[in-house]
């Protein structure tokens, strides 16, 4: 099934990021995203899917190989540098969106399944 949604970013991190979209989407399904500030588009997989009564919290995953600060933030937070380090294995997650700690919960939002250094809040100081 190919489609296309314009949706809302909500959070990013070097590994991935949180969209609002209409529809749920299958956590593993493969993803591309176009229109990013880095001017390319890159592929990531769901990893969680939440419903927010009328839209849907998306996580995605981005690929092993496209992880970095493709969302143009700079200055970087300081804790972006490690998006080229391993994550550590209690919180290991392959370029599925897939945690060592098993599968994503329905309606749950596995904030650790991108990042074990914390998230990108835009607006917190």
């Amino acid at each position: 099934m190919n489609f296309s949604e314009l949706c809302q970013t909500v959070i990013v991190n070097p590994q991935g990021c949180g969209v609002q979209m209409s529809r749920p989407l299958d956590v593993g399904l493969e993803v591309q995203l176009d229109g990013l500030p880095c001017g390319k588009s890159i592929h990531a997989h769901v990893a969680s899917c939440v419903s927010m009564r009328s839209s849907w919290l998306i996580g995605l995953a981005l690929n092993q190989e496209e992880v970095g600060n493709v969302w143009g933030i700079h200055p970087a937070p300081d804790d972006w540098s490690v998006a080229s380090e391993t994550l550590p294995t209690a919180n290991a997650v392959d370029s599925c969106g897939t945690s060592s700690k098993g599968p994503a919960k329905k309606d749950e939002w596995p904030y650790a399944m991108f990042s074990s250094r914390g998230e990108f809040h835009p607006g917190r100081k």
